[in-house]
């Protein structure tokens, strides 16, 4: 619901404005009306209203006046100036104070909702961009303005669920082509996501008309249609208003960080899921680790070490220990191979961003088990039989095969499968020659290819469009495109084709 406030020293003219906004625009509710521009800038400060529609001649502050004051109390409302004819050129100077746009009298319904229409697109735009400014804060735990969230996340109360596919977000993706994932409200829903593969939906409860579980699943659905690999829901079935937003979000992503298990789907409420395990290994935990460790690789027995790596992995994922926990395995046993390793400190370190990089893109525990083998035995320079070139133009053929199947739903195993090599050889591979990971520059590479396709081929659909960049669902598309640019794909077309 979009708010106005009507201000003119003629009641006819406030009374015609009026009818012609309820006639048409039930989306609008109109907050106040002022007869004369003092009373008008009290409503403003008492409402701050998304649209303000004044006569510019009034009594004791004209319409001029009180847009420039408007700007200063309530910046985020929008103008409408309407002006006799000798006031035209006067009312010209007020795109300096932001007014949107200027009527001439007798003003038409058809005119006044041309204004309103293209002042909506604009309310749109901005709440769009207050409201991902929110969402982030409040998912990064920053202190946020309780009223300014009221405002815009205006609901009673909300539900909050969290879905994310497949690994955590990777903690080495503060790339400059890296954007924050915010879908404009559908169904009163405001959806957030860290990347592509999350999301965080704030659910006002008049939105839900079934099962809560059911409902939620159906977003899901619907936002990652396509995605395979596991997922996992954290949600609750408590409801929250806007000042319990910040501490409830932030139990979702600590919830999140405690139960993601590699390879394995949930859902959880954590109004009745009681404690979470801990993140944090023993000191028996640790002991163990390093000295099956050691003893096999003292005595150099590789296969053995290999066993049990997979053993590990295999009582982990039974156990359903969280990646957190499964990192702080990996990071002791590198720890370890690091005594026996003949690599300098440098090499060691850059296996961080490969480790990362496998937790994010592995789907099952087996997948994950292996290739961070591989990365142990590159470490400690043993049993690698496969091709290690690792020269640019090696780099650059896998490019080529890349931009050549852009339609298809790539992923890293059918890359790794194409060209002989293991997931971890190819995820260093892309962080030595792009800086990036695999997925990052695949998107990169999609979302360039659909610019050029959008710039060429104006009347194209956007399921045809998503298609021809290797995305079956023209709404997960969607969503990564604008992630990408920060527009939409028909909003980025308009502004690139004008």
């Amino acid at each position: 619901m979009y708010t106005v406030i009507i201000a003119d020293d003629e009641p006819v003219a406030i009374n015609m404005v009026k009818k012609i906004i309820e006639k048409n625009r039930s989306d609008f509710q109109i907050v106040g009306s002022a007869e004369n521009g003092e009373d008008a800038l009290e409503l403003i400060r008492q409402y701050k209203p998304d649209l303000i529609i004044s006569d510019i001649r009034m009594p004791v502050i004209d319409g001029l006046a009180l847009a420039k004051e408007t700007g200063q109390i309530s910046p985020d409302s929008f103008f409408i100036l309407i002006s006799g004819f000798r006031d035209f050129e006067y009312a010209r100077s007020a795109i300096a104070y932001g007014v949107s746009d200027y009527l001439l009298k007798p003003i038409t319904p058809t005119n006044l909702l041309c204004s309103i229409k293209a002042v909506v697109t604009k309310v749109d735009e901005r709440n769009y961009q207050k409201q991902k400014l929110i969402l982030t804060d409040l998912c990064n735990g920053t202190d946020t303005d309780n009223e300014i969230v009221a405002r815009f996340l205006p609901y009673s109360a909300y539900y909050i669920a969290l879905i994310r596919y497949n690994g955590l977000p990777t903690r080495f993706s503060n790339h400059p082509n890296q954007h924050n994932i915010y879908s404009a409200p559908e169904e009163l829903i405001s959806f957030y996501g860290r990347d592509e593969m999350e999301g965080l939906y704030l659910i006002p409860e008049e939105s839900v008309t079934e099962d809560l579980i059911t409902f939620i699943n159906k977003l899901g659905g619907k936002a990652f249609s396509g995605v395979s690999g596991y997922r996992t829901i954290i949600y609750s079935t408590e409801k929250y208003s806007t000042s319990e937003l910040p501490e409830a979000i932030q139990s979702m992503y600590h919830a999140l960080n405690l139960s993601s298990v590699v390879g394995l789907s949930q859902t959880i409420d954590i109004s009745e899921s009681g404690a979470f395990p801990d993140i944090n290994l023993t000191r028996e935990d640790t002991a163990n680790l390093n000295n099956t460790c050691s003893y096999l690789l003292d005595n150099r027995r590789y296969t053995d070490f290999h066993k049990t790596i997979r053993s590990c992995h295999h009582s982990w994922l039974i156990e359903k220990r969280s990646q957190l926990w499964v990192e702080h395995c990996v990071n002791v046993i590198v720890s370890i191979i690091s005594r026996y390793s003949n690599k300098d400190e440098i090499r060691l370190s850059d296996s961080s961003l490969t480790i990362s990089d496998i937790f994010y893109t592995a789907t099952t525990a087996a997948d994950l088990a292996e290739s961070l083998i591989e990365t142990y035995d590159i470490l400690l320079g043993v049993g690698i039989n496969q091709v290690t070139t690792d020269s640019h133009e090696y780099f650059e053929k896998i490019l080529k095969f890349m931009e050549n199947h852009l339609e298809t739903p790539l992923s890293t195993q059918d890359i790794c499968k194409e060209f002989a090599v293991s997931q971890a050889y190819m995820s260093r591979l892309f962080r030595k020659h792009a800086d990036m990971s695999f997925v990052q520059v695949l998107t990169k590479m999609r979302m360039e290819r659909a610019k050029q396709i959008i710039l060429e081929n104006t009347e194209l659909y956007l399921k045809d469009i998503s298609r021809m960049v290797g995305y079956e669902d023209q709404f997960y598309f969607s969503r990564v495109f604008h992630s990408y640019t920060g527009k939409s794909p028909s909003a980025w077309g308009r502004q690139e084709c004008r």
